[in-house]
């Protein structure tokens, strides 16, 4: 089950929130992996993960999904781990606004034997009132 989060390392930490999602157990590929709702309108402005217990036989590849389309247009930017890693390693996804509402999802599109007990952080800064 997803979770929000306030505690966004950030001088604008006030204005951002991570929601959490989460690959309990051990790791298979499988779409729909966790889902949750963007709680205001903004923009992504980072997404990272960690596995609990790190894979041993090939890297971890996770996607995540904005009402069903990947938000890493570039595959090759998708939050990944190396094999026996245990942080994945990103880039800034290629959609980053999201509206009040907006389900994200998460997808693990390569995983693992042995990995287990994976979290992804998607940092969501709100969108600024124009007076």
């Amino acid at each position: 089950m997803p979770v929000l989060s306030a505690d966004v390392p950030d001088a604008d930490a006030l204005n951002q929130y991570a929601v959490i999602l989460a690959d309990i157990g051990t790791i298979t590929a499988a779409a729909d992996k966790d889902c949750g709702c963007v709680p205001f309108t903004g923009t992504i402005v980072d997404v990272r993960g960690r596995l609990g217990t790190a894979g041993t036989t090939t890297a971890t590849v996770y996607d995540v999904h904005l009402n069903g389309t990947t938000i890493f247009t570039t595959q090759g930017n998708r939050p990944t781990t190396a094999i026996a890693g245990a942080v994945t390693s990103t880039t800034a996804p290629d959609v980053t606004a999201v509206n009040r509402g907006d389900r994200l999802s998460l997808d693990c599109d390569t995983a693992p034997t042995s990995g287990a007990n994976a979290s992804i952080a998607v940092t969501i800064r709100k969108r600024a009132l124009v007076l």
